[in-house]
C-alpha cells in the first residue's frame, strides 16, 4: 500500500533512468544511480525521471519503496541488487519497515 510523510528531500541529478520508490546512491560524478545490494544509500527516488533529469530524494522521513522480498512490520531494511527494499541480515541499515508486504509491492519505511 505504502504511505508519506515526507521530511528532507535534495535534488540530485540523475546517473541513468530510475524508477520511483528506489534506494539510490551517487556515482563518482555525484549523480544518482540505483543502489546495489546491501549498499549504504542517500535516499529514495521520490519521482521517475530519465538519464540527465533532476530527481528529488527523499534522505529521511517517512517513505514509499518497493519490496523486494517479503518484509514484516518492524524489520530492519537494507536494499538489493535492484534498488527494492529487504530485510537486513547483516551490512547497512536503512531504515524500518512501518508495513508488512510482499516483493513487487509498495510498502512504508522510516528512513535511518
Amino acid at each position: 500500500m505504502g504511505y508519506q510523510i515526507p521530511g528532507k528531500t535534495i535534488t540530485l541529478v540523475a546517473g541513468e533512468d530510475i524508477a520511483a520508490y528506489k534506494a539510490v546512491t551517487v556515482n563518482a560524478d555525484g549523480q544518482a544511480v540505483i543502489a546495489g545490494a546491501d549498499a549504504l544509500i542517500v535516499g529514495v527516488v521520490q519521482l521517475p525521471d530519465s538519464a540527465d533529469h533532476a530527481v528529488p530524494v527523499m534522505i529521511n522521513g517517512v517513505t514509499q519503496v518497493i519490496y523486494g522480498a517479503d518484509v514484516v512490520s518492524g524489520a530492519s531494511l537494507s536494499t538489493n541488487a535492484d534498488g527494492d527494499f529487504i530485510t537486513a541480515t547483516t551490512g547497512n541499515v536503512a531504515g524500518i519497515a512501518l508495513e508488512t508486504g510482499v516483493a513487487g509491492v509498495h510498502g512504508t519505511m522510516l528512513l535511518k
